[in-house]
């Protein structure tokens, strides 16, 4: 899942760059208002009777992400996520800590138009590397730079408005938290989309042009605070696996249902 590997790019990252401290102060756009404190992600319609797919290796996900903050500033994030084995029945865990100095390399490797983050590198490596496109002030497209044909990402938006500093359309996916967005200092942001995403589309690629796996994901019942940030939403995902054989043939398809409530603080 592109979730996974968005992870692990991140972890590759931390921990391959340096503890110094940062000392770019470059100023995109400063932010006042909340911080996000708390993510948690729950998978609503998960089973042990999705183990009856051999594909399945868990069931019952959840996740929680926890955001340090000092004077305002987010130093580190926790990971910590659990779920049910298909073989065993047993819990398995898995934790991540990241902290800001692990992030200082990746500030001198973004590129903005307009005050729009449109360049995203992770290193010396392309195929680590994105572009994003904007379109009537949200961002509405992503790619990895030398792969734009065969892995990419179109975001489509609601009515609703996104009234803080984070991008929803580009770190909710899956109902998972890309945790670099919430880990980015503040200054390097950039402008955000001015409305909350109502579907967020994945496509995947082989090199002769026909489809091996795409995700769409559809938000809905957004809840919000008295400040006009989102607490809680919902998203439907439906995952498809394409056969090599047959053009546009499903050979596996899920649908899981996320709840992600946040917590901010000021």
């Amino acid at each position: 899942m592109k979730k996974l590997l968005l992870l692990s790019a991140l972890l590759i990252f931390a921990c391959s760059s340096d503890d110094s401290n940062d000392d770019n102060n470059d100023d995109n756009n400063q932010f006042s208002g909340e911080n996000i404190s708390k993510i948690e992600i729950k998978i609503l319609n998960s089973s042990q009777s999705d183990c009856l797919d051999n594909y399945i290796t868990s069931y019952g996900s959840e996740t929680e992400y926890n955001f340090y903050y000092n004077n305002g500033e987010v130093t580190s994030a926790t990971l910590n996520n659990s779920r049910f084995s298909c073989e065993t029945n047993e819990v398995l865990l898995d934790s991540y800590e990241i902290f800001q100095s692990q992030l200082s390399n990746l500030y001198d490797n973004l590129q903005y138009q307009n005050e729009q983050l449109v360049y995203i590198s992770w290193g010396d490596d392309n195929n680590n590397n994105y572009n994003l496109e904007w379109t009537d002030g949200n961002l509405t497209k992503y790619y990895k730079t030398n792969q734009e044909c065969c892995y990419y990402t179109i975001v489509e938006y609601s009515d609703y408005s996104n009234n803080n500093k984070y991008e929803f359309g580009i770190s909710f996916f899956e109902g998972e938290y890309d945790l670099i967005n919430g880990m980015f200092k503040d200054e390097f942001r950039g402008v955000t989309s001015t409305n909350l995403p109502s579907s967020v589309t994945y496509i995947q690629r082989r090199e002769d042009g026909t489809l091996e796996y795409d995700d769409l994901d559809l938000f809905y019942g957004y809840e919000f605070n008295n400040e006009g940030n989102p607490v809680k939403f919902l998203v439907d995902s439906f995952f498809s696996n394409y056969s090599p054989n047959s053009v546009n043939e499903i050979i596996n398809q899920y649908q899981y249902t996320y709840q992600v409530e946040i917590t901010y603080t000021n």
